[in-house]
């Protein structure tokens, strides 16, 4: 929950830090002149939730990069360095930014020059990267269906314009996951 904001913190940019002045402020959001305040405004964010779509996915196919998301929501206030922290929803699962391409590219790079230090997993996890590389696709398909499609086993990349073979054998689960998101996922 927002703090309650003085009128003439109304507008400003997220995270701005403002000395309030006593003739602008009601006695319960007024602080010492002698202490800075940060006024927290959270960036507008659009929720996929209540977009149209032909298919029935309950995603946004508004865009390929996502906003990111609060995910230090600290309590505004003096003594107050506490975490709040909330459930991830599943809309949230998968964020792309602009260095999506450039990551991704990178990381190939370094599975073709050394894949056994790239990725590596112990046998015990295997099952659960399995689960992993199950979910992905269909989440990648109803979340940004601009840029990937399905043909059986085949997935596309269409931001890198690269196909993988889902059902190849051999291949770590975890590695073909990683194919498809950015290195930060599946650190």
């Amino acid at each position: 929950m927002l703090p309650k904001l003085c009128p003439h913190a109304q507008g400003r940019s997220v995270w701005q830090i403002a000395e309030p002045q006593r003739q602008n402020c009601s006695n319960d959001t007024y602080r010492s002149s002698k202490r800075l305040r940060v006024v927290a405004q959270r960036p507008q964010v659009t929720s996929p939730r209540g977009s149209s779509s032909t298919s029935g996915c309950p995603f946004s196919a508004g865009g390929f990069f996502t906003t990111p998301k609060d995910h230090l929501p600290f309590k505004p206030g003096p003594y107050r360095i506490s975490m709040g922290l909330t459930p991830l929803q599943a809309d949230d699962w998968i964020e792309v930014d602009e260095h999506y391409v450039q990551e991704l590219n990178e990381r190939n790079r370094l599975l073709q020059s050394n894949p056994g230090q790239v990725v590596g997993c112990i046998p015990e996890a295997e099952a659960a990267n399995r689960e992993a590389l199950e979910m992905l696709p269909d989440y990648l398909l109803c979340r940004f269906p601009d840029r990937f499609s399905r043909h059986g086993n085949l997935m596309h990349n269409l931001a890198l314009d690269q196909t993988l073979n889902l059902a190849e054998p051999g291949r770590n689960s975890l590695e073909m996951a990683s194919l498809m998101v950015q290195p930060s996922t599946f650190q």
